[in-house]
């Protein structure tokens, strides 16, 4: 029996959270109200509020609601929940020892990336980023690709809110351009960042999606020395990183 303190409201915000899953990440309201138990009408009043908190939200295209990043801030645990850390992890250590370099996850929250797992090579110079860091989407391989895979009605609206700085005299600084650059990527299928977040920083990016929709980004660090060509080397990195990119995704 629950104490006379028991807060039934937020056992229920709590649970309407719980349903969603790594294979189920996206969930009509009825299949919500149906899993959770509660009436169609307490259910979207309940949505409605996590909508607003940032918790949740909804998908214009499939009508179905998704969990946000936001999540991280009730605990690093709703990370492995989603299951993605542990799917990912294999593929970046392979790519790391393959190529001596740095590879990374990250989602999207915002006008930022949320790094869920890097794997860091001592063999150059490296910024000092763990899972939980945070960069700004327009001038990272992973960023820009989320964007460029992301519902049109949200990529809109995301970089409406940007303000693009700087860091490098190499990052976009004009919006139209950027948005033409993400019109490449998703016909290309991955990214590349080319010194526009630090100098002598060089990256490719490819999307994780599921069932349609992005669900993360997964990222090379191009070496900035190798015996190996330099296009070939990036022909190479290119293509492991897509078909992991691939077997990650869920149809």
């Amino acid at each position: 029996m629950a104490s006379a303190t028991f807060n039934h409201s937020l056992e229920k915000g709590l649970s309407i959270i719980r349903v969603f899953t790594a294979k189920e990440s996206g969930l009509t309201l009825s299949e919500i109200a149906a899993r959770t138990g509660l009436p169609i009408g307490s259910a979207h009043r309940y949505v409605n509020t996590l909508v607003s908190l940032g918790y949740i939200k909804k998908n214009s295209s499939t009508r179905q609601y998704q969990l946000t990043p936001k999540v991280l801030e009730l605990g690093f645990a709703a990370l492995k929940g989603m299951n993605l850390r542990t799917r990912v992890l294999p593929h970046l250590l392979e790519a790391a020892d393959e190529f001596k370099t740095t590879t990374a996850c990250a989602i999207l929250d915002e006008m930022d990336i949320v790094y869920i797992e890097r794997i860091r090579s001592v063999g150059f110079v490296n910024l000092d980023l763990s899972a939980g860091s945070r960069l700004p989407a327009y001038c990272t391989a992973m960023g820009k690709v989320l964007l460029a895979f992301s519902e049109p009605t949200e990529q809109k609206r995301i970089l409406n809110k940007m303000e693009l700085a700087p860091l490098t005299p190499h990052t976009i600084m004009k919006k139209e351009k950027l948005r033409e650059e993400l019109r490449e990527i998703k016909d290309r299928g991955y990214a590349f960042c080319r010194q526009e977040l630090s100098l002598y920083l060089e990256s490719i990016g490819a999307p994780i999606m599921n069932n349609g929709v992005v669900e993360a980004a997964i990222s090379f660090n191009l070496p900035p020395q190798s015996t190996t060509p330099r296009k070939l080397l990036e022909t190479k990195m290119i293509k492991k990183l897509v078909a992991a990119a691939n077997e990650l995704s869920l149809l």
